[in-house]
């Protein structure tokens, strides 16, 4: 027996379509079709999963750009030879460094 999302969704596409991975009407209803059975009701463990791993991807993205510009810093003191900067930018990375690794 079939359910109502296989129901609407044709599974081969069109045969006038060559392109890999069109993002069409067709693209959505599925992406629809996946997100019916991935989360059930807006109450459910799985929306909580689903917003906590949202959340933590942001997290380390921000704290990856945050450290990218930090290392930047770091090697315009090793280019200036500043050594006390050079020091001061290090101190500044490690406890972002230890916070990043809890996150990945």
């Amino acid at each position: 027996m079939k359910s109502k999302a296989r129901e609407n969704i044709k599974i081969n596409p069109p045969k006038n379509q060559k392109g890999k991975g069109n993002v069409d009407s067709l693209f959505f209803k599925r992406i629809m079709s996946l997100l019916r059975i991935v989360i059930p009701s807006w109450k459910s463990k799985e929306v909580f999963n689903l917003a906590l791993l949202t959340a933590a991807l942001v997290v380390r993205t921000y704290l990856s750009i945050y450290i990218s510009s930090i290392n930047g810093r770091i090697v315009k003191a090793i280019v200036k030879r500043n050594l006390p900067l050079f020091i001061r930018r290090v101190t500044q990375l490690l406890p972002i460094q230890k916070l990043k690794s809890f996150y990945c």
